[in-house]
């Protein structure tokens, strides 16, 4: 078959040489089979477009499929991370409600045995009074035992007096150790101002508060921060690093109820 119907030149004489010769070396069109031929290749062109779209389409689709899986899969992600923040904000909320529940439930619990120490304590020792009023009473004229009383009585007097020496030294010397001027004189320091129950209470010293209370400290008095001592105990409490500390605070607490209830009961 000629390429694109031409007909074939039938001169033997026919070569690239050779010399022309228009009655051998005319070319001829086939029309009719020009025609075919288009119809051919339009035929077979129609299936190769076609399959060359079913392709390109299907590899759209499966990119189309694959970015919404990555998108649809970076969501889960986002709402897998957000749950958990907000699952580890629920949990920091409840430990520290928590530990502010305990905290306030041992502040309760110490005040209560403070308490009931102090009423017991001065029960005992009102009961001591009258047990010896009654024996210096039965006593009268035994003079051995009314000088041994007297003695005992000056004993116990100098033995608070040894402790009460003891607690000022005591105080006055962490007093001087922490640069204060009393125990309710302000101390700054790098625009910062604290007393010495703050101080006593940094160092977790439950004594040294104790002694504080005693020697007149006033509880009420804020440092800079804004905070009494008692409170920074309660804040800085953590897995009862400030117990004793905070004791010590309810145990004056106590004993000042105590005194005020005493006081009450000899106006009347």
């Amino acid at each position: 078959m000629s390429m694109f119907g031409f007909g074939t030149c039938k001169a033997a004489t026919c070569n690239a040489f050779s010399s022309a010769d228009p009655s051998n070396d005319t070319v001829k069109f086939d029309l009719p089979q020009l025609a075919e031929n288009d119809e051919e290749d339009k035929e077979n062109c129609i299936p190769e477009l076609a399959m060359k779209c079913k392709l390109a389409d299907d590899t759209l689709r499966r990119e189309t499929e694959k970015r919404a899986e990555a998108e649809a899969e970076m969501q889960r992600q986002l709402e897998n991370e957000e749950q958990k923040q907000r699952d580890e904000n629920e949990n920091e909320r409840q430990r520290l409600q928590f530990e502010e529940e305990e905290t306030e439930r041992l502040r309760v619990e110490a005040f209560d045995a403070a308490e009931a120490e102090a009423t017991t304590r001065a029960s005992e020792q009102a009961e001591m009074k009258r047990q010896e009023i009654e024996r210096v009473a039965d006593v009268q004229g035994r003079a051995e035992e009314a000088k041994e009383a007297v003695r005992l009585l000056q004993q116990q007097e100098e033995e608070r007096a040894r402790e009460q020496k003891l607690s000022t030294e005591k105080v006055d010397a962490f007093l001087k150790l922490h640069g204060y001027g009393g125990v309710n004189v302000k101390r700054t320091k790098m625009m910062r101002s604290k007393y010495a129950l703050d101080t006593a209470v940094k160092c977790k010293d439950a004594e040294m508060v104790q002694l504080l209370l005693a020697a007149g400290a006033n509880r009420s008095l804020k440092s800079s921060a804004g905070k009494t001592a008692e409170q920074r105990a309660r804040e800085t409490n953590k897995n009862g690093s400030h117990w004793a500390v905070l004791a010590a605070f309810a145990s004056d607490h106590a004993r000042r109820c105590s005194r005020k209830w005493k006081c009450s009961s000899l106006s009347k």
